[in-house]
């Protein structure tokens, strides 16, 4: 096994306190409400300072966007060592991938979380861009050198395409069950758990909608 190198272990240290820093914000503003939360408090909790937030993020809402895609684990990059043999094994592992999203106790997250955005726009527009980042990430690299760039774009635009509208529907049905909040309030609501109806609504959508994909963009749809 090669024995890391002093920049590697800098990165890895940097990476951890990011990571620190990032599931405090979040912890912290899921408990006390968004604008109760100051980026002090940030780096008190994390057992950091200021400073050291500030070198690592630009302000509040980076830090909370993070620390809850680290909590739910929503996104995760993915290295050439990782990469499916074939393009329907990359269909395959992303209907279930959107399906454990939809039908696993992250969904609740999800939504709790999309509330305080739709409150606080910032974090919103925050969260958006994060999504589009992981457009450009290592997994989509390594797998455009695999299946070719455009495909592979297509693809994970329209699964990210499907994920949000999914997550639309229960963001708004969140709202509707709170009902209709006013601007800035915080702490927000904790709605109540997506049901089970709901999840099984979406989960047939899902699953049609990657009927389409694989029609689209399946290997083994010229043998048919």
């Amino acid at each position: 096994m090669p024995t890391p190198t002093v920049s590697g272990l800098r990165e890895a240290k940097k990476r951890a306190t990011a990571r620190e820093l990032a599931i405090a914000a979040y912890t912290l503003v899921r408990e006390r409400g968004y604008d109760a939360v100051t980026i002090d408090d940030i780096a008190a909790d994390a057992g950091y300072s200021r400073r050291t937030f500030a070198n690592h993020y630009a302000g509040k809402p980076e830090a909370v966007v993070d620390g809850f895609l680290a909590h739910a684990a929503v996104l995760t990059d993915l290295d050439e060592t990782h990469v499916p043999t074939s393009f329907d094994d990359v269909i395959d592992a992303s209907e279930a991938y959107v399906l454990g999203i939809i039908n696993g106790p992250v969904l609740d997250d999800v939504r709790a979380l999309a509330i305080v955005a739709h409150e606080h726009r910032v974090l919103e527009s925050t969260a958006h861009a994060r999504m589009q980042a992981y457009r450009a990430a290592v997994a989509q690299d390594a797998l455009g050198e695999r299946f070719g760039s455009v495909r592979v774009h297509l693809f994970v635009g329209a699964v990210i395409g499907l994920l949000s509208g999914a997550l639309h529907v229960v963001v708004a049905d969140g709202v509707e069950n709170l009902g209709c909040l006013g601007p800035g309030t915080d702490p927000a609501p904790v709605p109540p758990a997506v049901t089970p109806e709901l999840r099984a609504q979406l989960s047939a959508l899902v699953a049609e909608a990657f009927t389409h994909l694989r029609h689209g963009f399946s290997e083994r749809r010229s043998d048919s």
